[in-house]
């Protein structure tokens, strides 16, 4: 099965609630509202989410208007639609019996802000709250941005959708091995999408610690996040994860600690099933140890496709691994990596040590094809029983393989972070087609079974 017909199989239930907003009854918030009466209408809203929430029921849609509200927010025992960046009204409009506008909504006009107090999340789910959706908010300064975890409620959350949000400044200095600064999600069939998770710290998984079944993690920017401990500078991912469409970029791990693994993002556990990293790019992440992009450990399974993982860096004097890495189980049970379509290049180990493209360091295996490795100062490294094999790939490294050319790819401006291929036949760029005076080698060289794809490694003799 292809990644492409996986992300098909389980991504429709994404949008499942994009359209059920207004099922429901609306109760409307807004600060702004200074008169002595709050019943949640038009005229008269309430001036805290807690306070809608309370009178909430089941299927309810939430709409608070832009404006800063200093409140740690629990939603339990209900599902509701939490919307935010609404325009709202002013005071004088409350006080002339005018209302505010709740059908004007813009998520770059119309902050709505949430201010936490850091001993507790921001926003929390907790008991039968399944199908919850939370939108358009800015959410600050909580012990975790948003939390639900089965550790803390039960039955598990499920279906819910947190979408559009900037989480950011959440999280504890102190070192611990707590997980999940920005986000801690435990449940099935979530989906975070199109948020900008940034500036968040925990023990591991500064940005976000997502577990469970069919988890769609799409269309994010996760930057700048934190990790004090050893595990997920950014990204700590347990079960069957679909990872598309992400920046993740300048995200550290074991900031006090000195050593750690998975800068960018680490996959594990993810048992008989398996996890999808697609047309992500993994730069300018740190790990001390290694996996400054992405670690694969603990017997996970990851399909990485069309990622691009570049100047991401590692400053153990053993390892290299500073692009991607994968390790061993505790139990001795391999990891696997199977790469097809990607770019990794200019990872930079401060030892200079190899495998800069891919380590396989105890008992793993990596599958590579259609892929360009170049600048990391020695592509591939394996260690005790593990095993790289790649074919129709542009690589470095004196390796055997089918396919295996070795070359400069010629990209278009990487300084830039243009990892598109200069073409004498011509390519595309925000400025229009244009061609060059030199040609790729990897282009038309990919594996002629693969499907065709425009971009890195055509249709191989015609990838």
């Amino acid at each position: 099965m292809t990644t492409k017909h996986v992300i098909s199989a389980i991504a429709a239930y994404l949008f499942w609630g994009l359209a059920l907003y207004a099922q429901q009854g609306q109760i409307f918030v807004d600060q702004n509202n200074q008169t002595t009466v709050e019943d949640g209408s038009n005229l008269s809203p309430y001036t805290s989410i807690n306070g809608a929430l309370e009178q909430a029921v089941w299927g309810d849609t939430i709409k608070v208007a832009q404006g800063l509200y200093a409140e740690n927010v629990l939603i339990q025992s209900k599902q509701v639609f939490l919307l935010g960046s609404f325009a709202g009204g002013t005071i004088d409009n409350y006080a002339n019996g005018l209302g505010g506008d709740f059908l004007t909504r813009d998520y770059q006009s119309y902050s709505t802000h949430i201010q936490g107090q850091n001993t507790d999340p921001v926003i929390e789910l907790r008991y039968e709250t399944s199908g919850t959706i939370i939108d358009g908010f800015t959410i600050t300064g909580g012990h975790r941005g948003i939390l639900f975890d089965s550790d803390y409620t039960w039955p598990p959350v499920e279906q819910v959708l947190i979408s559009n949000n900037i989480i950011e400044n959440n999280g504890w200095e102190e070192l611990n091995d707590e997980i999940g600064g920005g986000l801690l999600v435990r449940g099935d069939r979530i989906s975070i999408k199109g948020n900008i998770i940034r500036q968040n710290k925990a023990g591991r998984g500064g940005a976000l610690c997502a577990a469970g079944d069919s988890i769609v993690i799409q269309h994010n920017t996760i930057e700048g996040n934190i990790a004090n401990s050893d595990h997920g500078g950014a990204l700590y991912l347990f079960g069957k994860v679909i990872l598309t469409d992400n920046l993740i970029s300048n995200n550290r791990v074991g900031e006090l600690v000195g050593y750690g693994w998975g800068g960018g993002a680490i996959f594990m556990e993810s048992g008989t099933g398996f996890s999808v990293s697609e047309r992500n790019i993994y730069c300018y992440n740190y790990a001390p140890t290694y996996g400054g992009g992405v670690f694969v450990d603990e017997a996970a399974t990851v399909y990485m496709s069309h990622d691009l993982v570049y100047a991401n860096s590692n400053s153990d004097s053993y390892y290299g691994g500073a692009g991607v890495a994968i390790d061993e189980s505790g139990n001795n049970e391999p990891s696997y990596l199977f790469m097809n379509h990607c770019t990794v290049a200019f990872n930079h180990s401060e030892y200079g040590n190899p495998g800069n493209g891919v380590l396989a360091d105890v008992n793993a295996m990596a599958e590579i094809t259609n892929s360009i490795f170049y600048g990391n100062g020695g592509d591939f490294h394996t260690n005790s029983g593990s095993a790289i094999t790649i074919s129709f790939s542009l690589c470095e490294d004196e390796v055997n393989g089918e396919g295996v050319i070795h070359d400069d790819p010629f990209f278009a401006d990487a300084s830039q972070g243009d990892f598109h291929l200069r073409s004498k036949e011509g390519r595309y760029t925000p400025n229009g087609w244009v061609k060059d005076e030199v040609h790729s080698p990897a282009i038309d060289t990919g594996d002629p079974n693969s499907d065709y794809y425009l971009g890195t490694f055509r249709k191989g003799l015609n990838i």
